[in-house]
């Protein structure tokens, strides 16, 4: 079966870019990989594919041998993170059960 990019980046621990992050910016460069939780509009809480992106950056940056230190930030300059997404778990909560 073949590959999909993003699945190929994570197991070689090539360009950040090639993933197509929606909530996180990723980068890596000196050693250094960045992760910034990009939601600022909602103090950068955690929602369902913020974890999942956060999960593969960390992935990515583990399995990448140039890589030494991983820095997790937040943009904007209210909040590093709120915590969990909690409109977004009422969400869930009520669909479950309709």
């Amino acid at each position: 079966m073949a590959q999909s990019t993003q699945e190929h980046a994570m197991l070689t621990g090539i360009s950040p870019e090639l993933f197509n992050f929606k909530r996180i910016v990723y980068s890596k460069k000196n050693y250094i990989a960045t992760i910034a939780i990009n939601r600022p509009d909602v103090l950068n809480c955690f929602d369902q594919l913020t974890l999942l992106e956060l999960s593969n950056a960390f992935l990515d940056a583990s399995r990448d041998d140039a890589i030494a230190v991983v820095v997790v930030t937040g943009v904007g300059d209210k909040a590093f993170c709120t915590g969990a997404d909690l409109k977004e778990q009422r969400r869930s909560d009520s669909q479950e059960t309709k």
